[in-house]
């Protein structure tokens, strides 16, 4: 079923997200005409290839999978990015992006997505190498029993078991895992600044 144009631009293009303008901000300015790529739009100074556009329209759809890709679509969603540039190319005329508040924000916004990407990288490789073993499935499934006598047979619950019982594992490795680098750091404190002493 197709969305209509007003849903397609809440759904595609959320004005006011942070995440979105921090991405464009970074891409902004960046010649995009490397080699031999075909330009699709020109915004003043800006130029969006076609695989820069093909790109950012995978990326959107990946969320919204029940809009159809149709001309009409692809036409909206350039307009939508012809104007995002427009607002950031005027946020940095007025020097928006040179403001304290501003450069702090983009500083928390890049900490917190490189912290996530090394957390799921490092989730990924815990997980490869976690097992769950019969024994502590039967442990597990016996000690909701306690709290609940009627559940379903343990083998119809064998799936579900296995999942909470390997999340459980990657959690404590995670966590193991972060305090072994701060165990294996050089990490100093002024406890008198941080009692609030002169």
């Amino acid at each position: 079923m197709n969305m209509g144009m007003g849903a397609v631009t809440k759904r595609l293009i959320p004005y006011g997200v942070m995440a979105l303008l921090v991405m464009a901000v970074a891409s902004c300015g960046k010649d995009a005409t490397d080699g031999d790529q075909k330009v699709l739009a020109t915004v003043n100074d800006y130029r969006m290839t076609l695989d820069d556009f093909h790109r950012q329209l995978n990326a959107e759809l990946e969320f919204t999978p029940e809009v159809k890709l149709t001309r009409e679509v692809r036409k909206h969603f350039l307009e939508e990015l012809i104007r995002k540039e427009l607002m950031i190319q005027e946020a940095k005329r007025r020097g928006l992006d040179s403001e304290p508040d501003f450069v702090r924000a983009i500083e928390r916004y890049w900490e917190s997505t490189l912290i996530r990407k090394l957390i799921e990288i490092k989730g990924a490789e815990i997980e490869a190498r976690t097992l769950i073993s019969e024994d502590e499935i039967a442990a597990q499934y016996r000690n909701l029993q306690k709290v609940d006598a009627n559940l379903p047979p343990m083998e119809e619950m064998r799936n579900q078991l296995t999942k909470h019982l390997k999340e459980e594992k990657k959690t404590l490795r995670l966590q193991t895992w972060i305090n072994g680098l701060w165990e294996r750091s050089r990490i100093e404190i002024d406890e008198d600044l941080m009692q609030g002493k002169p």
